[in-house]
């Protein structure tokens, strides 16, 4: 088992490589810079122990992700996100009951639009915890719809916790 590394240890790529089954320098970097975290609500990056874990347990039963997904983490709702061996982000939706491919929706995110996904997040949740109003703001709701698709051109049709 790898041990956890505290955030902004540096993991290597050759570590990760070899534990994912497929090279990612932005997943070790995302690592060294924010793991464990959650990153927004909806948005939780595990540590390379818990992500091991879970994907160890996910493996066993799903041989389809190995080599091509890797959970990167969870939502706060128990739904997960995958990394790709194409370096894209993908959601899947805990309710659909087992993981299969067929399920597993690609948000058209790297992983670096995913953590500025959660950093939008955070700041429109804050927002929302202050005025409970701006729910109901046609422009709130608007300026969120912008910030996500400028991100990623169809983030907000993709992303799938509503807030307005």
């Amino acid at each position: 088992m790898t041990a956890s590394k505290p955030p902004g240890a540096a993991v290597p790529a050759t570590d990760i490589a070899r534990v994912l089954g497929f090279a990612s320098p932005a997943y070790a970097t995302a690592l060294a810079r924010h793991a464990p975290a959650e990153l927004a609500p909806d948005l939780v990056l595990y540590d390379l122990a818990e992500a091991s874990r879970d994907n160890r347990d996910l493996r066993a039963d799903h041989s389809f992700l190995q080599g091509r997904f890797w959970k990167i983490g969870q939502s706060g709702q128990g739904d997960g996100w995958l990394l790709g061996r194409d370096g894209l982000v993908h959601w899947f939706d805990h309710n659909h009951g087992d993981i299969a491919e067929g399920l597993l929706v690609g948000m058209g995110l790297d992983l670096d639009q995913w953590i500025e996904l959660a950093r939008v997040i955070k700041q429109y949740e804050r927002r929302l915890d202050v005025d409970e109003a701006l729910f109901d703001d046609a422009a709130c709701r608007e300026e969120f719809r912008q910030a996500l698709n400028a991100i990623s051109p169809t983030l907000f049709d993709l992303y799938p916790y509503g807030y307005f």
